[in-house]
């Protein structure tokens, strides 16, 4: 049953002009309206989804730079330890691990030099050094003999120190190399005055420690060189 504006019951076949006219006007609204209307929400919808997938990429971005760049760092960080530990191993190298201590010690006959002492330590900052003769090599040269190991020939005493092989900071040891050994020169040494001779210390780190002396014009039983 349809009802009228006054309230009164209208037949069911009678449609108001209201209705036909809303019904027309919504029928024959043109379809270009209607085309634009769809576009905008279209828009709308494409524009939210545009800037979802901005933001993820951005996201994406960020994450990845970040990625690469604690791997730059990191390698740069592992590059500069090794190089600073490459330059800390030159450094030890190129510096002699061993120090003399005090002058040296010529002793023997008025006629010849039988053995040369000399004192030995830990240079400051090393790290201590094994003495034995696997790890050392002891060389001796003058103008008649030029000899790569006379360790055999030589004797060393634990002037201040433990009893291990090592020798650590604060520790002394004495060096005598035995001239008139048979692994030198044997009970004639030809060693002569004015000449010079080379001792070699070579640990199996650090810089060798030479020691160098001339022998004086006139020998004594036991002379002190500087």
């Amino acid at each position: 049953m349809l009802w009228n504006r006054n309230g009164q019951a209208d037949s069911p076949l009678v449609v108001r002009e209201t209705d036909m006219h809303m019904a027309f006007s919504s029928a024959n609204r043109p379809r270009h309206l209607m085309s634009q209307s769809s576009k905008k929400r279209v828009h709308r919808s494409r524009s939210g989804l545009t800037g979802l997938e901005t933001a993820i990429i951005l996201i994406a971005f960020v994450i990845t730079a970040s990625s690469f760049a604690f791997g730059v760092l990191n390698l740069g960080f592992t590059s500069t330890q090794k190089s600073t530990e490459v330059i800390g191993r030159g450094l030890r190298e190129s510096s002699s691990a061993l120090d003399i201590e005090g002058g040296l010690v010529i002793m023997g006959t008025t006629s010849q030099p039988n053995n040369v002492t000399f004192t030995v330590k830990l240079s400051a900052g090393q790290e201590p050094v094994e003495i034995s003769s696997t790890t050392t090599a002891i060389a001796y040269s003058d103008p008649n003999k030029n000899l790569n190991n006379v360790y055999s020939s030589t004797t060393i005493t634990k002037v201040l120190g433990d009893s291990d092989a090592l020798l650590e900071p604060g520790e002394k040891w004495a060096f005598t190399v035995k001239l008139n050994d048979a692994g030198i020169y044997g009970a004639t040494v030809s060693l002569g005055t004015l000449e010079k001779f080379h001792i070699e210390l070579r640990p199996t780190t650090g810089a060798i420690l030479t020691v160098e002396r001339r022998v004086p014009a006139a020998l004594e039983p036991i002379m002190v060189l500087n």
